[in-house]
């Protein structure tokens, strides 16, 4: 893989990673909304917001666990940003401030769900925007003669 076409590729995937941590959130919260233990915690002494507050708190932390680990992963095979130490503490804010509005849109989507299948099945159709982004490939002509896409191909250089 080229130099060039990881450092093209990184941020998309890092996007990616964020979309990925939060489709999980919805899913988890209509389950707790319709599995009985949200009536379990209206007994207890506990504040309301103090369920969806800790949801929204172990998906960020599982997405900034997960960014981590895609940026090791990036910077092993070689990804060599260009960007200072403050311009990435900003990214990684940026990347923080995202996934956490992304987290709580998706916590207020499991809370409006009637059952876990149709939050089920709306994470699935919303997986087809974070994966048809233009972050994997370089937008651009496709090849005339298709026999040459093997010779182009990053995999290959």
């Amino acid at each position: 893989m080229t130099t060039a076409y990881l450092n093209y590729v990184a941020p998309g995937v890092l996007l990616l990673t964020v979309a990925a941590a939060v489709q999980g959130t919805a899913i988890v919260v209509a389950m707790d909304m319709t599995g009985g233990i949200i009536d379990r915690f209206r007994t207890m002494a506990i504040a309301r917001s103090s369920v969806l507050t800790g949801h929204v708190l172990a998906a960020l932390i599982q997405t900034m666990a997960g960014l981590a680990i895609v940026i090791g992963f990036a910077v092993a095979l070689g990804f060599r940003p260009t960007a200072g130490v403050v311009s990435w503490l900003a990214a990684v804010g940026l990347l923080a401030l995202v996934s956490f509005a992304l987290v709580w849109f998706a916590t207020a989507l499991g809370l409006a769900a009637k059952s876990v299948e149709r939050q089920a099945t709306l994470q699935c159709s919303s997986r087809s925007w974070s994966s048809s982004a233009a972050g994997s490939c370089r937008p651009g002509p496709c090849p005339r003669d298709w026999s040459s896409l093997p010779a182009i191909s990053p995999s290959r250089r």
